[in-house]
């Protein structure tokens, strides 16, 4: 990714600030050492997380990495996941302006709101996708992306677009997805979190954490 985006006007890890208040944290989880395609973050960059989030210049932060930091419901992917995820988790608690986090890798969508109101969204493929709770089992579901707006009040509004038109490595005219229908902005807090709109799918809540499989 590197050397195929590390230049204007991409930038690959780091830090962003946007103008209405957000901190963007680009994780970098991959490492030269992984066995299967698992994932870590390391201690040098979870000490420069802590650092970046101490630092209360901007009231909310956004926390992006590839790897899935939380369980996907499918054991053999989630061998595959973010090998130092508990302690990604333990500095996101630790800092109340974190209001989500993101990552691919999974080939699905999940959306899932963790105690303290932190939204977790898993971005799909822009390619195939794997069926939600089947070990790598490929799902019909066409190539999709990830919408994300950063309200200045601290909500995230976010949708997933499907492809449905997608044909042979091309989409069909007239046939992109999720038209224009205004997102939603979902809060952060203690609260109770309203639930991301989606065109289909299952929300389902088990302890302080609330799924939604898009």
């Amino acid at each position: 990714m590197r050397r195929q985006l590390g230049h204007a006007p991409f930038q690959v890890g780091g830090r962003w600030r946007t103008r209405n208040g957000w901190q963007l944290l680009l994780l970098e989880s991959w490492f030269a050492g992984s066995a299967d395609g698992e994932g870590r973050l390391g201690l040098s960059q979870l000490q420069e997380m802590e650092r970046a989030l101490a630092d209360h210049s901007d009231p909310h932060a956004l926390v992006v990495l590839h790897h899935p930091p939380v369980p996907m419901d499918s054991p053999a992917l989630d061998e595959l996941g973010l090998l130092d995820a508990e302690l990604l988790s333990a500095v996101v608690e630790g800092h109340p302006r974190v209001r989500g986090v993101c990552w691919g890798h999974a080939h699905q969508a999940l959306d899932l709101f963790r105690t303290g109101g932190v939204r977790f969204m898993c971005t799909p493929a822009t390619c195939m996708q794997f069926k939600p709770r089947n070990d790598f089992a490929t799902d019909e579901r066409p190539p999709g992306y990830r919408v994300i707006d950063l309200h200045s009040d601290g909500s995230i509004a976010s949708e997933v677009v499907w492809l449905e038109g997608y044909v042979d490595g091309d989409v069909q005219p007239g046939l992109r997805t999720r038209p224009g229908k205004r997102r939603k902005p979902v809060h952060g807090g203690s609260g109770a979190a309203s639930m991301p709109r989606t065109v289909s799918g299952a929300c389902t809540e088990t302890g302080a954490d609330r799924r939604c499989r898009l």
